[in-house]
């Protein structure tokens, strides 16, 4: 129906024809595509946004549990780094010379990534030995887990705790936990483990040796922690 119109007005003594009016007929705001929820880690940008239809002008404003947000007037809402205080319910209201029309709620969830305790930073232990080694864990969602020895992941280790048994020279080093989550991973301090070394024992090199009488020779040995022999040097 939108066009010019005019209006033609007869009688005996003639016809008159009225100027043009123009007829224009707006469009009501119709929302195409809902703002979506979605779930978002720390750190990380999003947006939202509204597709409409309508005559224009179209004006938007964004609002986030049930509080207007400044600024937010544009079709799509962005955020370039999420945080907690980001998370909530969001809806958008949009309108024109006809109306307003609000949005159905889009909710975003801000995911943080796992908290780790400490670990020793040193451990020492003996040979033969065995080590548990482990971190306290708090967060949400399902976590993950890899320890690495020396920056290396440990394969098949993927459990919270870490058990290591008959250790020896060859197991020392440093280790450390890796956890992750839906809201992204994080690694523990390094730990250094120290296996000490198995104690060394000295024989007596010299007082094994043979000398036949009249004979002559040398020999060759370590006297440290050996007794001393008769006729043995010092």
């Amino acid at each position: 129906d939108t066009g010019g119109y005019q209006v033609q007005v007869s009688n005996p003594a003639g016809d008159l024809i009225s100027q043009t009016a123009s007829l224009r007929v707006a469009q009501p705001v119709s929302i195409v595509t809902q703002p979506a929820s979605t779930q978002i880690r720390k750190g990380q940008p999003y947006e939202l946004s509204v597709v409409v239809s309508g005559t224009k002008p179209l004006t938007y404003q964004w609002s986030k549990d049930g509080v207007v947000i400044s600024d937010a007037v544009a079709s799509t809402l962005q955020i370039t780094d999420a945080d907690v205080a980001n998370a909530g319910v969001y809806s958008v209201v949009v309108g024109n010379e006809v109306g307003n029309v609000i949005s159905s709620e889009a909710t975003v969830e801000v995911l943080l990534p796992p908290s780790i305790g400490s670990l020793d930073a040193l451990k020492e232990v003996e040979p033969g030995s065995t080590v548990t080694l482990t971190a306290p864990v708090s967060g949400f969602g399902t976590f993950n887990f890899q320890w690495l020895k020396n920056g290396v992941n440990i394969s098949g280790a993927t459990e919270q705790t870490l058990v290591l048994s008959d250790v020896s020279l060859a197991d020392s080093g440093n280790y450390s936990l890796n956890v992750g989550s839906e809201g992204g991973a994080l690694y523990s301090n390094s730990m250094n483990l120290r296996v000490r070394a198995d104690t060394l024992t000295f024989g007596d090199a010299f007082a094994d040796a043979v000398a036949t009488s009249g004979s002559t020779g040398s020999y060759r040995g370590s006297n440290i922690g050996a007794s001393a022999e008769d006729g043995e040097p010092k």
